[in-house]
């Protein structure tokens, strides 16, 4: 195989690479010049291997950043992230899916020694989206991502939580009518609090 072209992108981070069976990829500068690569030269079957898997972790490191960058992320959250994108380049670029999880691990591990997937962060982000979650509805949500505990700052009053709730989606209802603050009730039940508090936050908002 033969390495017919090397071509600058616009931002100059990396090349593409054109092979004489038509196969583009993208690759970082940086490795261009580490593995030696030229034009003038044949491209041995185990050097194009590595030209994949120099060129799939760069792809996917780079998706991962973006990713970081939109809102914090945790390694169980990030992971399936990853697999799609994988499947996805793979698709793009014919990457073999031998690489896929050494690519993933690559990316994961130089994130989490940049501290870009610190728990913490993630903690702090997802409480400030949703800061009238039930403790029980925080605590299934994040147990699902592997994160079993919560910041003693967290814990906000329930029946708080509830007024809040009360105030944005139930103001106008008719707290009188039996079926009616019972639907409500209902509602607040579902979505992980007590009846007691759900009681005692709508006795204090409309007595």
């Amino acid at each position: 195989m033969n390495l017919i072209a090397a071509t600058s992108a616009r931002n100059g981070q990396f090349l593409w690479l054109k092979f004489d069976d038509g196969t583009i990829l993208p690759l970082e500068t940086t490795d261009f010049v580490k593995m030696s690569l030229s034009t003038s030269l044949p491209v041995s079957p185990d050097n194009f291997a590595l030209i994949q898997e120099h060129s799939l972790k760069f792809m996917l490191t780079g998706y991962a950043l973006r990713q970081v960058a939109i809102s914090p992320k945790i390694r169980t959250l990030l992971l399936p992230k990853l697999r799609l994108a994988c499947l996805k380049l793979s698709r793009k670029y014919g990457y073999p899916s031998a690489l896929h999880q050494p690519a993933i691990d690559y990316v994961l591990d130089y994130l989490e020694g940049r501290h870009l997937l610190e728990e913490d962060d993630y903690l702090d982000y997802y409480l400030r989206r949703h800061p009238n979650f039930s403790q029980s509805r925080l605590r299934f949500a994040l147990s699902r991502l592997g994160i079993d505990h919560l910041p003693d700052d967290s814990l906000i009053s329930e029946i708080d939580k509830i007024k809040t709730i009360l105030n944005k989606k139930y103001a106008k209802v008719d707290y009188q009518d039996y079926r009616a603050k019972t639907r409500v009730i209902s509602a607040l039940y579902r979505q992980g609090f007590s009846v007691s508090d759900i009681k005692s936050a709508i006795d204090d908002y409309a007595p």
